[in-house]
């Protein structure tokens, strides 16, 4: 019977060095999982915080470009009659108006197909 006990006994010794094995590689495993989900979380940061800097160079573009093409159209020359033909033409406001005509490079006629098309 003592043998029994001890075989007994002995497979529970096993027993709880298997089972401290596995919750070592259990805490290992753990480990590493904490740190894999650090560098993907901080690689998703990196990517996040990219696309922003993409996305504000692009407006920052963009608005330099509507800007420099407003300068090139204010240095048009147009003339105040030009605009009240269009304004009375196609009963349009007066920015309406002068934004075709400067458009348009001054031309009364492409102006008013302009704003007619559209």
């Amino acid at each position: 019977m003592a043998n029994i006990e001890e075989t007994v006994n002995g497979t529970d010794d096993v027993q709880e060095v298997q089972d401290k094995k596995q919750r070592k590689h259990d805490s290992g495993a753990a480990d590493l999982e904490k740190v894999t989900d650090f560098q993907e979380e901080t690689e998703l940061s990196n990517t996040i915080a990219n696309a922003a800097q993409m996305f504000v160079e692009k407006g920052n573009r963009e608005a330099q470009a509507k800007l420099a093409k407003e300068v090139e159209l204010q240095k048009i020359h147009i003339k105040k009659s030009d605009i009240d033909k269009i304004m009375f033409e196609l009963e349009v406001s007066h920015s309406i108006a002068e934004k075709a005509l400067r458009e348009n490079k001054g031309d009364v006629v492409e102006a008013l197909r302009f704003l007619i098309k559209n």
